[in-house]
């Protein structure tokens, strides 16, 4: 829990025969990161014999879903069944005969779409014949005559109708009504021997062509309103014999898809193997204490054919973190930024404790603290995992922080504690408190005491950050541990100083004393880390002043708090004022909790962890399936 969990580095020989057996036992155990391993004299491994074959029709059953899950049907809720290891995903798969119906059906129920589509075009071109419904458009069509349905420009009409009368001469009929705005219904009724496309091109005529067999507007929109309703029957048929045939086969195929992942994953994972004609090579990580459990599964199952062997160093390391689930928050945080490297400690029992402080003497306040918990409470609900709920659950634990901090500084929605009681005596709560029962540090008038406070959480931290940096290089960089211990004596040595021979705080003496401390860490850093740690003592002051920051924010949402108090406080005689007064302290406990979570990080996450966190960890991925993975 303050380390990293102990890893093993294992070499497993087997013999060729039972690589297949291996693998399988390997991936169900779900306890062994394997690595790419190289030997001089072995060949690279070979995915398993089974892997071209499994792919093809992993790759099919996928196809299969993917057709179902782009149809639109309705969704089904599906509890998939999880393959028992001796199910036969590539029988059952190849057994699976549904490819040839499902494309007929597909491909059936594109086509009546695409029917349905036509028609609703042709609905919507009829509609223009809709300015001339006294028309039988089938007597239109003669021996000599014919006609042109279409729209036009209304401004473009009468250059229109003027080139057609001089053009046809006076052989032609021409019908017009107002269609949509800035265009006109027009129809042209012509000699079948003239040709007028370059006239209605010119003009910017748009021709609309009636269906086969539409005679007046009323029969022919009857017409398509029968062909547009057998349409969606027939596709609600097709739809039904595709949603039985999904039904049917829907279990099957998730099933076939997990046991086909199953065996691709144990085929293509043999390719990391070292290889001769009749051995393998597996080299990987296994946490320490499943070892045995290793140990004793390769002993039963594989007597004579396999062998484990432990080999020392724990270089490349994976890193796996074991907290309580009820810390996955703060586990979550540590993760996002960066996991430790092997031999530094686990963070997350620090941040469990110096995020919510931080956060809580930001906040402050107690109302704003029970605002804190029902908000996070509400996000939690909605995003139980993921960004949003591990930071909701990181402000729910802090605000328990913020309401004790809130009772130290006496802050309750911007009132004090007494003024609080008032206010609601106004409204007819008598909560029998007439006096003051305690007085609180007040952020707004100590600030002072408020920010002196803060710099010694941030000297504490400060100091934490360096001493876990001295335990984390003690046994593989001695030279580091030292010169950690050089900058503990400059950080002290230097505060002290500062308090004393510049604030007064102290006794003149002790700030003499505390010089040469000082002096002294100065020159350890100097002798061990050269000029560049001389240059970085400016950033170790601007590191604790950076704390200052918290005193800063909080003092920031008193004066807000007590702003809001001041301006829309509702009494009973003013109660429309209550609403506004409810959501601007919403709003500024909002802003509260975001700008403790941003600042707490930065000092979290920059200030504190650059004394002692190097990072860079790669996370720990045993070959496993897919729910002991997750897990």
């Amino acid at each position: 829990m303050l380390k990293p969990v102990a890893m093993q580095r294992i070499v497993l020989l087997a013999t060729k025969n039972a690589e297949p057996r291996l693998i399988s036992t390997l991936h169900r155990m779900g306890v062994m990161e394997i690595k790419a391993l190289e030997i001089p004299g072995l060949e690279r491994g070979k995915p398993l014999e089974i892997y071209d074959a499994v792919s093809r029709e992993l790759v099919r059953v996928r196809s299969l879903l993917s057709a179902f899950q782009g149809l639109g049907l309705p969704k089904q809720r599906v509890a998939v069944e999880k393959p028992a290891e001796n199910f036969d995903a590539l029988a059952e798969a190849g057994s699976m005969g549904i490819d040839a119906e499902l494309k007929s059906l597909v491909d059936a129920r594109a086509a009546l779409l695409s029917g349905l589509a036509e028609l609703e075009r042709k609905r919507g071109e009829a509609e223009s014949a809709s300015s001339f419904s006294d028309i039988d458009f089938s007597k239109l069509e003669t021996k000599n005559f014919t006609f042109a349905l279409g729209t036009i420009g209304e401004k473009a009409f009468g250059g229109f109708r003027k080139d057609a009368d001089e053009y046809l001469a006076g052989e032609s009929e021409i019908l017009s009504h107002p269609s949509r705005k800035g265009e006109m219904a027009v129809l042209v009724f012509y000699p079948r021997r003239e040709n007028i496309e370059f006239l209605l091109s010119r003009h910017g005529f748009v021709r609309i062509t009636l269906p086969e067999g539409f005679s007046t507007y009323a029969q022919g929109v009857e017409f398509l309103a029968r062909q547009i309703a057998e349409a969606k029957k027939s596709i609600q048929e097709s739809e039904s014999r595709l949603e039985a045939l999904c039904s049917l086969n829907i279990r099957k195929l998730l099933k076939l898809e997990s046991g086909l992942s199953v065996l691709s994953e144990r085929a293509a994972i043999a390719m990391k193997f070292a290889s001769a004609r009749k051995i393998v090579a597996v080299e990987g990580w296994v946490k320490k204490k499943d070892v045995q459990q290793l140990k004793g599964a390769v002993a039963k199952d594989f007597a004579g054919e396999a062998e484990l062997m432990e080999k020392e160093g724990v270089e490349d390391a994976p890193i796996a973190l074991d907290n309580p689930k009820s810390i996955s928050q703060f586990q979550w945080l540590v993760e996002f930024y960066s996991l430790p490297a092997y031999y530094e400690f686990d963070p997350t029992i620090i941040m469990l404790f110096t995020v919510p402080i931080i956060y809580g003497m930001i906040v402050g306040d107690v109302g704003y603290g029970l605002i804190s918990i029902v908000l996070s409470l509400l996000i939690i609900q909605k995003y139980k995992t993921g960004m949003l709920g591990n930071i909701a659950k990181i402000w729910l634990f802090s605000s328990f922080s913020a309401i004790v901090f809130g009772v130290v500084f006496d802050e309750w929605f911007g009132f004090s504690h007494l003024q609080l009681a008032q206010w609601l005596a106004s409204w007819g709560l008598n909560l029998g408190i007439t006096h003051a029962i305690y007085e609180g540090i007040s952020r707004k008038e100590r600030l002072d005491l408020v920010l002196g406070l803060t710099l010694l959480v941030g000297l504490f931290q400060l100091t934490l950050g360096y001493v876990l940096g001295i335990i984390n290089t003690w046994n593989h960089d001695r030279k580091h541990a030292y010169a950690k211990m050089g900058w503990i004596a400059v950080l002290l040595g230097g505060a002290t100083a500062i308090s004393s021979l510049m604030f007064k705080m102290l006794p003149q003496d002790v700030g003499y004393v505390a010089g040469g401390v000082f002096g002294l860490g100065a020159a350890v850093v100097i002798y061990l880390e050269g000029l560049p740690g001389l240059f970085e003592i400016p950033g170790l002051a601007a590191n604790t002043l950076s704390y200052a920051r918290i005193a800063a924010a909080g003092v920031v949402g008193v004066i807000l708090a007590e702003i809001i108090n001041e301006m829309v406080l509702p009494h009973p005689n003013s109660i429309i004022l209550l609403p506004i007064f409810i959501v601007l302290h919403l709003l500024n406990a909002g802003l509260a909790m975001f700008e403790s979570i941003v600042q707490g990080a930065r000092l979290n996450l920059v200030e504190f962890y650059s004394k002692f966190f190097q990072g860079g960890g790669r996370l720990f991925k045993p070959f496993a399936m897919e729910e002991e993975n997750k897990e």
